[in-house]
C-alpha cells in the first residue's frame, strides 16, 4: 500500500485546528433541547385531515386566503376534539425559518368536547417560503407558573402525546407577490377599489400607470378577522363597505377591536363607508372601535343629487350620477366644538361647506370616515361615474392614472393613445421592476466584515503552514543537510500553526454580543407612541440557545403592545430567497399570542431578525417637536399664514414655528415638507386627483438642540409647489444598473423614496427604447407616509448615522439577550435609523367650487339638526 503523504496529514491538521474553536466549547449543550422546548420532531408525511383523536382543518392560510412572503400571515383554523371530556390542547405550525431551524408557532386552547373551535395562529413568512406546513395538536402538560412581577401569571406548558395532525399545502394563488400592495375589504363591495387591479401590467407585477400595483383582499366579515394585529400588517389600509347585519361593528368581538386598535396605532388605516340606514360607527358609546373613531355629529340627507359632489368622485363631466342618493356630513362634537387635529379633521367637504369625508389620528395611523356611499351600485352602473383616482387617491395617498378598461385596451392597441389623445403610459417590455428597498435592509444587517478578518487570518496561516512544510521547510531541510528530520519538522509545524490558528481564532472571536440594524421609526406630534421596525444582524456568541426579547420589561409601560420579533431572510431583487441550513437545525417555541420573546438556536453566529415595535423611545432619543411660549395652545405651536395681496396669481404665504430635536446625533439629508390646502380651482382636470399646494425644503445636517426656525428656512413667502416639482427626484432615471441603491438617487434619498413611494411620479411613456424603472418594495409595506399628503401637515424626514462603521449609531429598539438589559443590547447595535415625524395642521379639506354657495336643508338626522356646524 502506498503511504499517505505527510503534507496531506499536516494539512488536514491545520484545518481541524481552524475550525476547532467552534467545536470545543466545554459545559454547553449542543443539542439546543431543554424540557419545554423540545426538538422539532424529524420532517414526515403526517396523516391527512381526520387522523387521530383531534382532527384539524385550515380555513384560510392568510388573512382572506392570502399571503405576502416576508410578511406576518394568519392562520385560521378548525379544531374538533372527540373526547368525552374538556381537555388543554396545544396547536403547533411548523416554520422553517433561513437558517432551517423549525420555529414551532403554539398556542395553547382548552377543548370542548365533539365541537369544533375556531383558532388564529399567526407566523411571519420567510421569502423562500415552504409550500407545504405541518400542524399538531399535543396533550398540554401543565408546567410552572412564571410571574412577570405585574400581578399576572403565566401558565406554562410542554407537549404531551401527539392527538393528531395535518398536512397543508399553499395553493400558488394564495400566494401574493412580494412587490404589490395589499387592501383588506370588509363586505362584498369594493367600493370602487378594484379599479386600482384595472391597471395591471400583463408582464410583471406593477401598475401601467404608476409604480406598485394594488389587490384586494375580499371575503372578510366580523366571522373571520383576525384577533391580533399581526393578522393585518400586510394591508396599507382595512376598508369596512359592510352594512350587512351580521357585519353589524357592535358584533366585534373585543380581541378583534383591540386588534383593529393596535393595527390602527401602529400606523395602519382603517376606513368606514357609514352604511346608509342605522350606522352603528359614530356617537355609539357601545361600538367596541368607539375610542379611536372621530368625535363628530352626523347628519343624515336624503334625496341627494350627487352632481353636487361630482368633482370629489369623478373627472367626467357628463357622466351620470344618482339624483336621490343618502349623504351623511359631519360636524365637530369636542368640548372646544371646532375642527382640528387628532379628534375630527376634515378631509373633504362639499360646496356648502358641509364635511363628507373626515378623519381621526390614533398613534402613528388614522380612521377615516366616508359619508358619501360610495359602495352604492347604483354609483357604480355607469362608466366614469365613479373614478377612484379622484376619490380613493385623495384618501390613501396615491398618485396613479386610473384609465377604464375600455380605454386600456384602447390604448393597447394604439401605442398608449387614449381615444381623447391622452397618452398612458402602458406596458412595454423595457419596464423594469426593482425593489427599492432591497440592498437598502439586506446590506445593513450584514456582518462581513468580522467574518472577513477571521478569512483573511485563515489564508495567511493556511499559506504561511504551507510553505513552512512545503517548499520553505524541505529547502531549508535540504541546505543544512537534515532531510532525515522531515517527519520531526513536518510535526513541529503542525503544532506551531496549530496553535497559532487555535489562538488566533480565541483572539478574534467575539464574545459579546453586538449587531448592525437598520431602524425606520415614526412619531406624529400629540401622539404617545412611536412605532419602529428594524433588521437586525445580531451576533449571539453562545452555542445552544438565546433568548431575545422586545417585550416591554415590567413596570416600564408599553406592556399593551403586541411586539413581534422574528428571523428575517432577505428577498432577491425581484424573487424569493434560498435557505442555506445549518447540519443541526432544530426547533424552537415561539408563543403566537405574544411573539415578543423566543430562544434561537445560537451557534456563535449572526442571527438576522426583523422586529417590529411600538412604545416609548429611550430618554435620549427626543423627536423632532415644536418650542414655543407656554401661551400657545398644543397643537397651534405651528401656523400657515396667507399673504393674500402678493401680487401673483397664487397667494404667497409664509409658515411660523420653530423645531429642534434631542437624538443622539446629527439628522442628516433632511427634508421637510410644508402641505397645505388644495388649489383653489378644483380638481376636475387633474389626472391623479390629487393637487395640494407643497413647499420642500432640504438642509444637510440638524444638529440635536439647534432650533429650526421654519419661517427663515421656508424664507418667507416661498412659491407654491405642486407635487411633480417636490417630489421629482423620487422618479429614479432610466439606464438604471440591476441592483437599486443609494446611488440612484440625489442626495441619499433611498428614505425618502421607501417613505413616499405611492406618491412617486408614474414613470413617463416610453418613447425611447431606454428601461423605465418601475419602484417595488419588499420589506416596507406597510411603512409609507404618502396618506399623510392628503391633509396639511409638516412632514420631516431624516438619517441618523449611515452604513459607515465610523458613522453608525445606537438602535432605538432595546432587545433584551438572555440576562441582557434592552439598553444595554441597542447600545452595542450599530447603524442606520431613518426618523419620520409628523406635524398634523388644522385641516383644510378637499372641496367643491363648482356649485352656488345656498345649503339645502337635511331631510333627518342622527344627533345634529339642520343648520348645525357649516364645516372648515
Amino acid at each position: 500500500m502506498r503511504p499517505v503523504n505527510p503534507k496531506f496529514i499536516s494539512f488536514l491538521l491545520a484545518i481541524f485546528a481552524l475550525l476547532s474553536p467552534a467545536l470545543a466549547q466545554d459545559g454547553e449543550d449542543f443539542t439546543g433541547n431543554r424540557p419545554d422546548r423540545p426538538s422539532a420532531p424529524v420532517r414526515a408525511s403526517l396523516p391527512k385531515r381526520g387522523t387521530g383523536e383531534v382532527t384539524i382543518a385550515v380555513r384560510s392560510f392568510g388573512v382572506g386566503n392570502i399571503t405576502r412572503p416576508g410578511e406576518a400571515a394568519g392562520v385560521w383554523l378548525e379544531v374538533t376534539d372527540s373526547s368525552d371530556k374538556p381537555r388543554d390542547i396545544m396547536i403547533r405550525l411548523r416554520n422553517e425559518d433561513i437558517d432551517g431551524d423549525v420555529a414551532l408557532m403554539q398556542r395553547v386552547i382548552v377543548t370542548n368536547p365533539g365541537s369544533t373551535q375556531l383558532v388564529w395562529l399567526y407566523l411571519h413568512l420567510p421569502f423562500a417560503t415552504q409550500d407545504t406546513f405541518e400542524i399538531g395538536a399535543f396533550e398540554a402538560n401543565k408546567g410552572d407558573i412564571i410571574s412577570d412581577g405585574s400581578g399576572v401569571d403565566q401558565q406554562q406548558y410542554t407537549p404531551g402525546r401527539m392527538l393528531g395532525s395535518y398536512r397543508y399545502q399553499i395553493n400558488p394563488r394564495q400566494t401574493a407577490p412580494i412587490g404589490i400592495g395589499l387592501i383588506g375589504i370588509i363586505g362584498g363591495k369594493a367600493a370602487g377599489l378594484e379599479q386600482y387591479r384595472w391597471v395591471a401590467d400583463p408582464k410583471n407585477d406593477s401598475a401601467m400607470t404608476g409604480h406598485e400595483l394594488t389587490e384586494l383582499i375580499t371575503g372578510l366579515s366580523v366571522s373571520n378577522i383576525p384577533d391580533r394585529w399581526f393578522g393585518y400588517s400586510p394591508m396599507q389600509a382595512l376598508v369596512w363597505t359592510s352594512a350587512a347585519t351580521e357585519d353589524n361593528p357592535l358584533n366585534i368581538r373585543e380581541q378583534q377591536a383591540d386588534a383593529i386598535r393596535e393595527y390602527v396605532k401602529r400606523g395602519g388605516h382603517f376606513i368606514v363607508i357609514l352604511p346608509v340606514v342605522g350606522q352603528n360607527w359614530l356617537a355609539q358609546p357601545t361600538n367596541p372601535l368607539a375610542d379611536i373613531m372621530p368625535t363628530v355629529k352626523v347628519t343624515r340627507t336624503e334625496g341627494v343629487d350627487l352632481q353636487t359632489y361630482r368633482s370629489l368622485i369623478t373627472r367626467s363631466t357628463i357622466s351620470e350620477l344618482p339624483s336621490a342618493a343618502v349623504v351623511q356630513s359631519f360636524t365637530p362634537a369636542g368640548t372646544a366644538g371646532q375642527w382640528g387635529a387628532p379628534d375630527a379633521m376634515p378631509i373633504m367637504t362639499g360646496p356648502y361647506g358641509e364635511c363628507v369625508v373626515v378623519r381621526r389620528l390614533v398613534g402613528v395611523g388614522m380612521v377615516t370616515v366616508i359619508g358619501i356611499d360610495v359602495a352604492s351600485d347604483r354609483l357604480h352602473l355607469k362608466s366614469k361615474a365613479f373614478m377612484a383616482e379622484q376619490f380613493w387617491n385623495r384618501i390613501l395617498g396615491k398618485r396613479m392614472r386610473i384609465p377604464t378598461q375600455a380605454e386600456i385596451a384602447a390604448a393597447l392597441k394604439n401605442g398608449g393613445k387614449l381615444p381623447n389623445g391622452q397618452t398612458v403610459d402602458i406596458w412595454n417590455p423595457n419596464r423594469a421592476p426593482k425593489m427599492i428597498d432591497f440592498t437598502a435592509v439586506s446590506g445593513a444587517v450584514n456582518n462581513q466584515g468580522s467574518a472577513g478578518t477571521g478569512l483573511l487570518l485563515a489564508c495567511i496561516v493556511f499559506v504561511g503552514y504551507w510553505l513552512i512544510a512545503g517548499p520553505v521547510g524541505y529547502f531549508v531541510l535540504r541546505q543544512r543537510n537534515w532531510k532525515q528530520h522531515g517527519w520531526v519538522a513536518f510535526v513541529a509545524a503542525t503544532a506551531v500553526f496549530t496553535a497559532i490558528a487555535w489562538g488566533g481564532a480565541n483572539v478574534l472571536k467575539p464574545r459579546r454580543v453586538n449587531g448592525k440594524h437598520l431602524t425606520i421609526v415614526d412619531g406624529v406630534y400629540g401622539q404617545p407612541v412611536q412605532r419602529a421596525r428594524s433588521w437586525m444582524g445580531l451576533f449571539l456568541p453562545r452555542y445552544g440557545e438565546q433568548e431575545l426579547s422586545v417585550a416591554a420589561p415590567v413596570g416600564v409601560g408599553g406592556s399593551e403592545w403586541k411586539n413581534m420579533i422574528s428571523t428575517w431572510d432577505p428577498a432577491a431583487n425581484g424573487g424569493g430567497s434560498s435557505f442555506a441550513s445549518f447540519p443541526d437545525a432544530r426547533g424552537y417555541v415561539v408563543d403566537v399570542r405574544r411573539p415578543d420573546t423566543a430562544a434561537f438556536p445560537s451557534r456563535a453566529t449572526t442571527k438576522q431578525v426583523q422586529v417590529d415595535w411600538a412604545g416609548a423611545l429611550p430618554a435620549n432619543w427626543t423627536m423632532p417637536h415644536p418650542v414655543s411660549d407656554s401661551s400657545v395652545p398644543v397643537g397651534k405651536e405651528i401656523r400657515i399664514l396667507e399673504r393674500p395681496n402678493w401680487k401673483s396669481p397664487d397667494a404667497k404665504w409664509m409658515i411660523e414655528g420653530t423645531l429642534v430635536h434631542g437624538l443622539p446625533a446629527p439628522l442628516r439629508n433632511v427634508k421637510i415638507f410644508v402641505v397645505r390646502e388644495p388649489f383653489a380651482n378644483g380638481m376636475i382636470d387633474h389626472v391623479d386627483g390629487l393637487r395640494r399646494r407643497m413647499s420642500r425644503q432640504e438642509i444637510p445636517e440638524w444638529k440635536p438642540g439647534d432650533p429650526l426656525v421654519l419661517d427663515t428656512f421656508f424664507s418667507k413667502g416661498i412659491d407654491n409647489m405642486p407635487y411633480p416639482d417636490a417630489l421629482k427626484d423620487l422618479t429614479p432615471a432610466s439606464n438604471m444598473s440591476n441592483m437599486l441603491s443609494e446611488k440612484d438617487y440625489p442626495d441619499n434619498s433611498v428614505a425618502l423614496a421607501i417613505s413616499l413611494m405611492d406618491m412617486a411620479c408614474p414613470p413617463q411613456p416610453n418613447t425611447q427604447n431606454d428601461a423605465r424603472v418601475v419602484l417595488q418594495r419588499s420589506s416596507t409595506h406597510g411603512l409609507d407616509l404618502s396618506r399623510w399628503m392628503t391633509q396639511s401637515c409638516v412632514i420631516v424626514i431624516g438619517e441618523l448615522g449611515s452604513d459607515r462603521t465610523d458613522e453608525q449609531i445606537e438602535c432605538p429598539i432595546p432587545v433584551r439577550v438572555d440576562g441582557l438589559s434592552g439598553d444595554e443590547v441597542r447600545m452595542r447595535v450599530k447603524g442606520r435609523t431613518f426618523v419620520r415625524w409628523v406635524y398634523p395642521i388644522d385641516a383644510t379639506p378637499f372641496t367643491t367650487y363648482d356649485l352656488p354657495p345656498t345649503r339645502p336643508p337635511p331631510t333627518s338626522g342622527d344627533g345634529a339638526t339642520p343648520g348645525e356646524g357649516t364645516g372648515p
